[in-house]
């Protein structure tokens, strides 16, 4: 059976590991502009607000399962007060954004986990970022354990939502130890693109200057996952064509 190659070449996908490890990357991804308070930074002169309340999204519905090891409640939107640039804001307000991601990693070292969300708009991207609630996964707060023994359970992630624009669509987040000199960072890429971009974050949960990655194709599909224990880094398998 004969095979048509120059098909096969227009149709294939390359699929390829970007494994990033320290002797690759030795150039400083801190040395440009400052660093930007977005994923946990609370101060900045041009930062502005937009709330959505709770009441919008409305609840949840889900069936309870008959299982006596999981039995799941209603879920209830939380409501977000989202802080950023003046431009991300003006998305949100305009309703111009839609959801498309969603990761999570321990982003400013307290020992809780964080929510970190995508948004696509027509003019790019926005990452944010809330924070675990303490009391929602180390509850010492008397009120807090009074509703708990009641059913009341608060909820996991903190109302305030950081923002930071990115180039296009966040449609894939990872989160992982791809810098040589960040214990945490965030890749961001979109679907199509070429490019992956990799934005570290440090002790505090400061998000830097990104560095990119060109792929050499249009990406199609992509995973992050630590793929040799040994060095401790994070890689991540793209998919082009």
């Amino acid at each position: 059976m004969s095979l048509n190659r120059s098909r096969i070449r227009t149709h294939k996908s390359v699929l390829f590991v970007v494994v990033f490890a320290a002797a690759a990357l030795t150039f400083g991804y801190f040395g440009g502009p400052a660093v930007r308070r977005v994923l946990a930074g609370r101060e900045s002169a041009a930062a502005v607000k937009f709330a959505v309340p709770a009441a919008a999204p409305g609840s949840v519905s889900v069936e309870t399962p008959r299982s006596p090891w999981i039995k799941l409640r209603e879920g209830k939107a939380t409501g977000s007060e989202f802080t950023g640039s003046p431009a991300a804001i003006a998305r949100f307000q305009a309703g111009s954004l839609r959801p498309v991601s969603l990761a999570t990693a321990d982003v400013n070292g307290d020992g809780f986990p964080d929510l970190i969300s995508g948004f696509a708009g027509p003019d790019g991207g926005v990452v944010t970022s809330q924070r675990g609630d303490k009391q929602a996964f180390a509850p010492d707060d008397p009120q807090v354990l009074a509703g708990i023994r009641n059913g009341e359970f608060p909820a996991s992630f903190e109302k305030e939502a950081f923002t930071v624009d990115v180039p296009g669509s966040p449609d894939y987040l990872f989160t992982g130890r791809f810098l040589s000199d960040s214990s945490l960072a965030l890749a961001v890429a979109a679907r199509g693109s070429r490019i992956i971009y990799i934005y570290p974050i440090n002790e505090k949960g400061m998000l830097g200057t990104p560095v990119s990655i060109d792929l050499g194709g249009d990406l199609t599909a992509a995973a992050a996952d630590t793929f040799d224990p040994a060095k401790g880094f994070t890689g991540i398998v793209a998919a082009t064509g």
